[in-house]
């Protein structure tokens, strides 16, 4: 697998994956066996890239394919039935008529009313039936015909997602070939707990009837997701497998910087790639920036010296570009609407390193000037932890992302 820097958009050709040849080489068991499995890790580690890649590389195999971002069906708020609903069918069925040679952008409907859906769909149920679908079009026209009751308030919504959730098992068996479901940020759906109780346990009974479907998820919540697959009180306990996706350690990321640089005929001087390292700290996201930001900074002063004062610049960069400020911004607005607590606590570990829970009471009541009481501490790291943001090693804490920490850390309001 080959260096190359790219930043923002998910990669999906394998060859890009830098790193990453043990984690997709489970497609073999995924296509021979069924297997379902967890990608767990931090945001910007590249998980989405590697459920791409899986995706692409099990269609090749001959195997059905459909992916699912639970994120997309937030739209700025909490995910309702309707948009889960909405979002599981469409997004299958939009890959599966992708598969049979009929493109139709259905994702586009999540927020849509009702009577925009209703006269999409009843458009879309007429160009099927005078389609010759290379693909079994029976389940789709079933599901199209229940979700048009469901717009029209005849149904429920509850009732449609009861039939979608075995669109892929209806769909693999009549096609004879077996499919492979990814769902991508799957602890949004934890949300839903309040609009459908029992919703996993639902989840849970239909997956497990399905024997010629896997499944495949991810989540950056990583404590939370963690729970999800691994408490024996979950409904998804031991479906499961379990593969963390990790940034890269210290050697994997000097590796790819040096490489991606070498491809670029750039030559690197040793302490300007320890800088930014230090910085970017094995997150594939910041290391693709920093390699991208760092060739046109080249280019632009005719230079192939990756030097000191180059490397300072990019960081600066780094730290200021609007772009990526706004993303910071609003990943940290959602910590504070969830608790200006947790974002205090999250603030003290802007200094980068390990952390142990009274030194962070200790930074707190500093900034605070009054006494904080230790529960507070201890379950403030716990939902840390839960919610990915932090991760816990034996007794000390750890910020998983450093550039958003040190963000937080320099901008306290």
């Amino acid at each position: 697998m080959k260096a190359k820097f790219l930043y923002g958009a998910p990669r999906r050709d394998p060859d890009d994956l830098y790193g990453r040849g043990e984690v997709l080489a489970i497609q073999e068991l995924i296509a021979d066996r069924l297997q379902s499995y967890a990608f767990v890790g931090p945001r910007r580690v590249g998980k989405t890239s590697i459920l791409y890649a899986l995706n692409d590389m099990l269609r090749e195999r001959g195997l059905l394919t459909a992916y699912i971002d639970a994120e997309r069906g937030l739209g700025g708020g909490a995910l309702t039935l309707q948009t889960f609903a909405r979002l599981y069918s469409f997004s299958i069925l939009e890959d599966y008529m992708a598969q049979a040679g009929m493109r139709e952008r259905l994702r586009m409907l999540l927020r849509e009313s009702a009577s925009r859906v209703i006269s999409s769909l009843g458009h879309l149920l007429g160009r099927i039936e005078k389609a010759s679908l290379k693909l079994e079009s029976k389940p789709l026209t079933a599901l199209l015909e229940i979700h048009l009751r469901a717009e029209a308030g005849e149904i429920s919504f509850k009732q449609v997602l009861e039939q979608a959730l075995d669109l892929p098992q209806e769909l693999a068996k009549r096609n004879k070939r077996n499919m492979a479901i990814f769902i991508d940020e799957f602890q949004f759906i934890a949300d839903l707990k309040v609009a459908m109780p029992g919703i996993l346990h639902v989840m849970r009974s239909h997956f497990q009837e399905h024997d010629h479907v896997a499944y495949i998820i991810s989540g950056s919540s990583v404590g939370m997701l963690a729970r999800l697959i691994g408490d024996r009180q979950e409904p998804f306990y031991g479906f499961f497998l379990a593969q963390e996706v990790r940034p890269f350690d210290g050697p994997t990321a000097a590796n790819f910087l040096k490489e991606g640089f070498e491809s670029e005929g750039i030559q690197v001087e040793a302490p300007a790639l320890e800088h930014v390292l230090a910085y970017a700290d094995g997150i594939p996201a910041w290391l693709n920036y920093v390699g991208v930001e760092a060739v046109r900074l080249l280019k632009a002063k005719r230079t192939d010296k990756f030097t000191m004062d180059i490397a300072e610049q990019v960081v600066t960069k780094l730290r200021a570009d609007p772009m990526i400020t706004k993303t910071l911004d609003a990943e940290r607005e959602k910590l504070k609407m969830l608790s200006p607590r947790l974002d205090a606590i999250y603030r003290t570990f802007g200094r980068g390193g390990e952390l142990r829970p009274i030194e962070i009471k200790h930074q707190l009541e500093r900034e605070l000037h009054r006494r904080v009481p230790f529960s507070r501490i201890s379950d403030g790291l716990r939902r840390l932890v839960e919610l990915g943001f932090i991760a816990k090693f034996g007794e000390v804490y750890r910020a998983t992302d450093p550039v958003l920490s040190a963000y937080a850390a320099a901008r306290k309001k």
